[in-house]
């Protein structure tokens, strides 16, 4: 571990989460707008309504090898820290401070950035509705309700622990119920509107199952981000296993259901054609209405993903501070509050000059996911080797889940992000390249950062 210096008078994170309340985390991080935005991409690249269903199956599967390897690596080391935790153990303090940076400046401010961004695209789109004019702000209004969300959720999270696990079962528990309303209008209604049709014939010989298969990765992507939550669960060996897997079956359910329901009511082809397949769908079974409706499930999904994004990273900050003494002021718990405040106050400002950049883009989200994924995949898959070191070193888990079939589970999910990375690159361009520039930026400050613990401790 780093040469950790201890904020004086600072709190340490208390255990009060619950299996339910890590559970409603997890699906509330995992489950984002991507299963209305990317189903159009998966068909139009599956060669058949068969493969289409059975490449969610398949995402789902592939999601269950990061899930037990993550399992293994939060109940052999629990801790606010994470990831940061896993990769310092495993690596060095070195590595371990890159990521913590490199989270800080690009993966976890770049994506609470490009969700409220979502978040202010759907809320003025909500304006071309009679009677919500108001919701669309003029020129800058995506950027404006996504600082309007991040600074609302944010204070919520600063506020308390209690307060935002509160908020974040209230939203996980109604964006269920509202999902599976969805479903059943879906899977029972036959559509009595005109649903999307393609410019020309399908070819299956256009089809691209390893691109499809991308963007099935991404709508399940953010279970890693449960294991934040190590240091705050009740019986963290034990637990840990238990939340992961409950929370992907939850998820997995509700897409393989919620896809069954697009090709029931669309057809195949219809989902295609569509580039807003919930949207489509439910205006085609319930007119004007549905779509509004699908509308604000819409919103509150967003809301469930970044209330949860803000939970999860600002603890990565926290355990930043309480190891780096240059970053002290984030290694402050609250007693009182029980949260890393000023962590919290922090990743806010960072996210909301990301905001304010995206809004000089043409596409600020597809931007800022251009922005994060080549490093959020290669340190996923540095955590995937961070496994075997601790079996080589330390053996097999005594107290805590083991991963079984070990080593194939591990080697695959690390082929995958390999995948993954590649797929990145490939895709993000120069944006990647700006981001992997921020992230080296973070050695000259390490250096900066371990000579002021060395000086402190002599």
């Amino acid at each position: 571990m780093a040469q950790t210096t201890q904020v004086p008078g600072s709190a340490v994170p208390a255990r009060s989460l619950s299996v339910f309340d890590a559970t409603a985390l997890m699906v509330g991080m995992v489950i984002g707008v991507g299963i209305f935005g990317t189903p159009w991409l998966v068909a139009i690249n599956s060669p058949s309504v068969g493969w289409y269903i059975a490449l969610w199956v398949v995402g789902g599967l592939v999601s269950l090898l990061g899930v037990l390897c993550y399992a293994e690596l939060a109940g052999r080391h629990p801790d606010a820290g994470g990831e940061y935790n896993f990769l310092t153990r495993a690596y060095g303090p070195g590595l371990g401070f890159l990521f913590a940076w490199g989270r800080l400046t690009v993966i976890q401010a770049g994506i609470i950035a490009a969700i409220g961004f979502l978040f202010g695209q759907y809320m003025s789109r909500l304006g071309q509705f009679d009677g919500f004019g108001w919701a669309n702000l003029g020129t800058y209004s995506d950027a404006a309700w996504a600082m309007i969300l991040i600074v609302t959720l944010s204070l919520i999270n600063y506020l308390g622990t209690r307060q935002s696990t509160r908020l974040q079962n209230v939203l996980t528990v109604t964006l269920v119920i509202a999902f599976s309303v969805i479903i059943v209008l879906g899977l029972t209604m036959t559509p009595t509107g005109e649903v999307p049709r393609l410019s020309k014939p399908f070819d299956p010989m256009d089809a691209a199952i390893g691109q499809a298969f991308v963007f099935v990765m991404l709508t399940y992507g953010g279970w890693n981000e449960t294991v934040y939550l190590s240091g705050e669960l009740k019986n963290p060996q034990r637990n840990m296993v238990r939340v992961f897997l409950l929370g992907l079956f939850i998820v997995t359910a509700i897409y393989l259901l919620l896809n069954l329901a697009y090709v029931n009511v669309l057809g195949i082809d219809g989902v295609r054609a569509s580039r807003a397949v919930g949207t489509d769908m439910m205006k085609a079974v319930a007119g004007t209405t549905g779509a509004l409706l699908i509308t604000f499930v819409i919103l509150t999904e967003i809301g469930t993903t970044l209330n949860a994004t803000i939970f999860t990273g600002a603890r990565t900050n926290y355990a930043l501070g309480r190891d780096f003494r240059i970053f002290g002021f984030m290694g402050q718990w609250s007693d009182v509050r029980n949260t890393p405040a000023n962590a919290i106050l922090v990743q806010t400002i960072l996210a909301l000059i990301l905001v304010c950049f995206g809004a000089l883009q043409q596409d600020g989200f597809k931007v800022l996911v251009e922005y994060t994924a080549p490093v959020f995949w290669s340190f996923m898959l540095l955590n995937g080797i961070a496994l075997f070191i601790f079996r080589s070193r330390d053996g097999r888990p005594v107290d805590s889940y083991a991963v079984h079939l070990y080593p194939v589970v591990p080697a695959l999910f690390c082929v995958f992000c390999a995948f993954m990375i590649w797929s990145g690159v490939s895709y993000a361009k120069l944006n990647g390249l700006a981001a992997v520039g921020v992230l080296l930026a973070g050695i000259p400050v390490y250096l900066w950062a371990r000579s002021a613990n060395q000086r402190a401790l002599a």
